[in-house]
């Protein structure tokens, strides 16, 4: 029980993303002209991008633990980018992230039979993030 505590601390303290970086993104753009506005991180932009993940990663039988994980990542990288560089990220690099962050998270926890030349084909040629 006194181990669970310790783990429940650290995760609530130590592992936490503390830093709101979308809501960061949607208000430090409202000053900026529309151009930059179209390009902010939203939740939709946000929850776009977890059903595509969940899509490659359905589509090839990894676990769609994966996905979190990836998310995770990617969260982690998006906030302590937005808190050191005082910017906004915009779309295309959250997009970036995000690939990479997917990538990541099935190298390290994903099994499947699958090879990760036919991953990274599918990646660039299957399922565009950009809206139209």
């Amino acid at each position: 029980l006194e181990e669970l505590k310790v783990i429940m601390q650290q995760e609530s303290t130590t592992y936490a993303n503390r830093f709101d970086y979308i809501s960061y993104n949607v208000n430090n753009n409202t000053k900026n002209n529309s151009d930059r506005r179209k390009s902010v991180i939203t939740e939709p932009l946000r929850r776009k991008i977890s059903e595509w993940s969940f899509e490659v990663v359905d589509h090839f039988g990894f676990d769609r633990e994966v996905v979190s994980i990836a998310l995770n990542y990617v969260d982690r990288v998006a906030a302590i980018r937005t808190m050191q560089s005082d910017e906004s990220l915009d779309r295309k690099e959250f997009q970036l992230i995000a690939v990479a962050a997917l990538y990541i998270a099935i190298k390290l926890h994903g099994e499947t039979d699958s090879s990760s030349d036919s991953y990274e084909t599918t990646t660039t040629t299957r399922g565009k993030l950009e809206s139209g």
